[in-house]
């Protein structure tokens, strides 16, 4: 059976006539009548009988209507849900350190909008450790952490490599002290992060056994940069 004999069926059954059925589907009358034929040939069994004037649906065709009645409003949401769907995955969701976002995102998703204006985008500001997570659930499409993370399934790309920098305020301080000396005589401010960049560094602290006098822990990146 194919969609087009059941709606030809469904119309001529409501109407109860194969003339007004190919007026509103926009068919000749013979392309209803073969249509018709053709399913009752499938099924075996005739779906119309006529007195007179009048044409009525058989036994085969109440049972073919009942069902056909309960089919065709399933495809219809069926493509509703289908149509939802693709705009839903017309969108694309990016996530990132509140860093990336302010200062990186905007040129890119300017040029990324005049290329592929049809799509959209979800820009969301989180720690490193949220961003994994995240892509983990299949929350993000994408995501861009400081350090590395390596898991099968999902692809890592090295945007770009720099070397890790402990910024102090007075020069003075920095000409007369080595790093691990500033680090364990003075408080270290430390951006609360948690993710890979938090393992770097915690592990460049044990690598090179500095014992840290004090410890600062801010969540705000501009707030460290203030102190």
């Amino acid at each position: 059976m194919e969609l087009r004999q059941l709606r030809t069926f469904q119309t001529a059954a409501k109407l109860l006539n194969f003339t007004q059925a190919a007026k509103l589907l926009n068919f000749s009358q013979p392309t209803v009548t073969a249509q018709i034929r053709s399913l009752e040939e499938e099924i075996g069994h005739s779906l119309f009988f006529r007195i007179g004037k009048q044409t009525f649906l058989t036994g085969h065709g109440e049972i073919m209507k009942h069902y056909v009645d309960q089919i065709f409003p399933i495809l219809d949401q069926m493509t509703t849900e289908l149509q939802a769907q693709s705009r839903t995955a017309s969108k694309l969701t990016l996530a990132a350190s509140e860093t990336f976002c302010t200062h990186y995102f905007p040129p890119i998703i300017r040029q990324f909008l005049a290329d592929d204006p049809d799509i959209g985008i979800k820009l969301v500001s989180c720690t490193s450790d949220k961003v994994i997570d995240g892509i983990n659930a299949n929350h993000f499409d994408l995501g861009i952490i400081s350090g590395s993370y390596h898991k099968s399934g999902v692809t890592n790309i090295v945007l770009s490599e720099k070397e890790d920098l402990v910024l102090i305020v007075s020069d003075t301080l920095y000409q007369h002290n080595t790093t691990q000396e500033l680090l364990e005589k003075y408080p270290f401010i430390k951006y609360e992060i948690v993710g890979p960049f938090e393992e770097q560094m915690n592990s460049y602290i044990d690598e090179n056994d500095i014992h840290l006098r004090k410890m600062i822990e801010c969540s705000s990146l501009e707030a460290v940069k203030a102190r």
